[in-house]
Formats: C-alpha cells, structure tokens, sequence
C-alpha cells in the first residue's frame, strides 16, 4: 500500500476547508489541528494561538458566513516559482513610508487554498497556507495576501483519495 504524501494530505485539507468555507461550517477541519494550532493573517495584528482559540475564530467566521450569505469563491491552487517580488510596495520604517521591493520566500510546488470574495464590489482575494506537523495535523494556518505568490490551478489527477 503506498503511503500518503504530504501534498495529497495538504490537498485533502483544503478540500475540507474549501467544503467549510463554502457552508459557514468548520465543524469537519476540527480534528485535524493540533492543540498548539496557530492561526495567523496579514491583516490582523494578534494570531489566535491554541486549538481552542482557533476553534472559536472559525466558529465565529462560520456564523458570520451563514448570516451574511457571503461565502468565498475557492480554488485548489500550487505554488510556482519560490519567490514573486512586489514592485514599489510601501513600507513604514522610523524614517517614514519607504518604497521598494517585498518578497516572500516559499516553497516551490506547496498545495494551498486560494479564496476569492466581493464585498462592496470589490473582489478580495487571499491564501491560505497551512504548515503540518510532524503528526500531520495543521499546526499554522497563514492567511497571505496572494500578490506575494505565484500560483496556478493544482492538477489534482496524482492524488490517492483517503
């Protein structure tokens, strides 16, 4: 029997999570994270740390989800390349604003979710990238902004179904 990689369990968490996602309901990724679960995003200033914390973020999202009948748009995506530079990104240093480049490093071939929403007309986009822990459950769970990627539409035709 061959054994199940780490992109076909990194696939399989973001078909659970697209499924969460798409219903306001998280009940299904519970058992996959573990207990020192980190939940991190670009536009928050704190992470929620722990199991717990991170449960009651994602039952709160899904409630919210559920009233506003606001549900993202997902896509398996796969990363290319291992860096995207930003050109002219804006950076606030003690000296002021500065511009210049901003990258982030990653790894090349990495399985993440891409999630679309309109709000207001404008259609916001992000990834979720999950980190796995030696026992294989999400230990991080990082929400990017997704002009720092350079990522296509995962061919999903060398996964085993578990």
């Amino acid at each position: 029997m061959k054994s199940v990689s780490n992109r076909e369990i990194l696939y399989k968490y973001c078909e659970i999570m697209a499924k969460c996602y798409s219903t306001g309901n998280f009940t299904e990724i519970y058992p996959f994270l573990s207990d020192d679960c980190v939940w991190e995003s670009q536009w928050r200033l704190t992470p929620e740390e722990g199991k717990d914390a991170v449960v009651r973020y994602f039952t709160n999202k899904g409630r919210i989800l559920q009233e506003s009948k606001s549900f993202p748009q997902t896509l398996i995506v796969e990363f290319v390349d291992n860096i995207n530079l930003m050109d002219e990104a804006a950076m606030k240093t003690k000296e002021g604003i500065q511009h210049g480049k901003l990258g982030l490093v990653y790894e090349t071939g990495k399985i993440a979710l891409f999630m679309a929403q309109e709000l207001n007309d404008v259609t916001n986009g992000m990834i979720l990238d999950f980190t796995l822990n030696d026992d294989n459950l999400i230990k991080r769970i990082d929400i990017c902004m997704p002009e720092l990627f350079k990522f296509k539409k995962y061919d999903a035709s060398e996964i085993i179904r578990f």
